[in-house]
């Protein structure tokens, strides 16, 4: 027997974009718009392994807009790492600099709080939106957040006006899971993360199209590979420099009662209005 094509359950079944790194079904993936302001409510769900980790991390590069994992997470050699090291600091390089810089990403597993009957998601975000939640967590302000049974609802405020600007709130209430089933839905995020390329790294270096600067084949330095924990996926160490820019702890963990109640009550009549 035949049915009628239809499109919107055909799309659940394909990546978010087509060249999106983590490959998971549309409906497994919690979205965070990096090209309009908006506002989001979730909960960030507890470790699915003995591990303990919430949130394994991957290294990549990104050339020709599209994501590709860094060779130095299996402790491989990289050649756009070493050459970023190199003309980082000198800024007549300053384009290529910012187009082969390494980016660390995060997964997370997430309930998305204003649709309790969907499934778990995946988040994935940058250290803007990591630092301050593994922050609130590890500082013991609010307890452990990511509790079933007492944790804290998190809450997201993005403005995007030329520039993305997040603002990161924890909710100073405790509460339960909106949907308990989330808690057996959880997705093996290291498991999620594709093996490295090394041979697909070095052909994107040999063809690079670099601004200014210029690779001289037969001389150039090269830099140890940087130690990385044996198991691809364990958070690494955050450049410092990255969490610096970070909001402050003490304003995502102050009393922001206010905040949180404004925005809840802005975020129930926008669904009061559907």
């Amino acid at each position: 027997m035949a049915f009628t094509y239809k499109k919107d359950a055909q799309d659940k079944h394909g990546p978010v974009e087509f060249d999106a790194l983590i490959k998971i079904d549309k409906e497994r993936r919690y979205l965070i718009d990096s090209k309009k302001s908006g506002e989001y409510v979730f909960r960030v769900l507890m470790p699915w392994s003995i591990e303990g980790i919430f949130a394994p991390s991957f290294k990549v590069h990104y050339l020709n807009k599209k994501p590709y994992l860094c060779p130095t997470m299996i402790g491989a050699n990289c050649d756009f790492c070493n050459t970023h090291r190199e003309i980082r600091s000198d800024p007549q390089y300053e384009a290529d600099t910012r187009d082969v810089r390494p980016s660390y990403r995060y997964l997370m597993n997430v309930g998305d709080v204003r649709e309790p009957t969907s499934i778990a998601k995946v988040l994935e975000v940058g250290p803007q939106i990591y630092g301050p939640i593994k922050t609130a967590q590890d500082t013991g302000f609010y307890g452990d957040i990511l509790d079933g049974t007492n944790g804290h609802n998190v809450y997201l405020k993005r403005t995007v006006q030329g520039k993305v600007a997040d603002q990161i709130l924890v909710d100073p209430k405790p509460s339960k899971l909106a949907n308990p089933e989330w808690e057996n839905q959880l997705l093996d995020l290291c498991g999620l993360i594709p093996e490295v390329d090394e041979e697909i790294i070095k052909s994107l270096y040999a063809s690079h199209p670099w601004k200014v600067y210029e690779p001289n084949p037969t001389h150039r330095v090269v830099s140890a590979p940087v130690k990385t924990q044996p198991t691809v996926g364990l958070p690494p160490q955050v450049p410092t420099t990255t969490l610096v820019q970070q909001p402050a702890a003490t304003e995502t963990l102050s009393n922001n009662e206010d905040q949180v109640a404004d925005l809840m009550a802005r975020l129930k009549a926008k669904q009061a209005g559907k």
